[in-house]
C-alpha cells in the first residue's frame, strides 16, 4: 500500500494527468464542493480526441449545477446522477490503474492517492453497484 498527498494546482494537476493515461476512469464529483480549475476541465476535454480507447463514468452529485455540466464525449462518457439524500463531500474521487485519488478544492486545494489493491477493488465494485443500480 501506498499513500501520496499533493498540494495546490500543480499538484492536483499531475493526478489528473496520471489518470488520464488509463483507458478506463471512474469519478465521483461533487460540482458544489468546488469547481475544477480550467486546467483540469481542458485536459478532460482533450483526452476525448488524444486517447480513442478513453472511457469515462461519472457519478455525478445531483445539483443544479451537475444538471447542466456539458457531456463530454457523445460516445464514451457516460454519466448517472447521485440522489440527494447521499452525501459527496470530496469535489472528486478518481479510480483508476489500481488507485482511487481523492481530491478536494475546500479551502485548500489538496489531493491524496491511495494505491492499494484490496482498496482499489472494492471502491471500484461499490462504484459499478451504484452504477447498476442507479437509472
Amino acid at each position: 500500500a501506498e499513500v501520496k498527498y499533493y498540494k495546490g494546482k500543480l499538484g492536483v494537476k499531475s493526478i489528473y494527468e496520471d489518470a488520464l493515461k488509463t483507458n478506463n476512469l471512474r469519478s465521483y464529483i461533487n460540482l458544489e464542493s468546488g469547481a475544477a480549475f480550467p486546467d483540469i476541465e481542458k485536459m478532460v476535454f482533450q483526452i476525448f480526441d488524444k486517447n480513442p480507447n478513453f472511457i469515462m463514468y461519472v457519478l455525478l452529485a445531483d445539483s443544479p449545477i451537475a444538471r447542466q455540466y456539458p457531456l463530454l464525449h457523445k460516445e464514451r462518457y457516460f454519466r448517472k446522477f447521485i440522489p440527494h439524500n447521499v452525501k459527496i463531500s470530496t469535489a472528486d474521487t478518481l479510480i483508476y490503474n489500481g488507485k482511487v485519488s481523492i481530491i478536494n478544492f475546500d479551502n485548500k486545494i489538496i489531493g491524496t492517492v491511495l494505491q492499494n489493491t484490496d482498496y482499489y477493488i472494492t471502491t471500484k465494485g461499490i462504484f459499478d453497484l451504484m452504477w447498476k443500480l442507479l437509472p
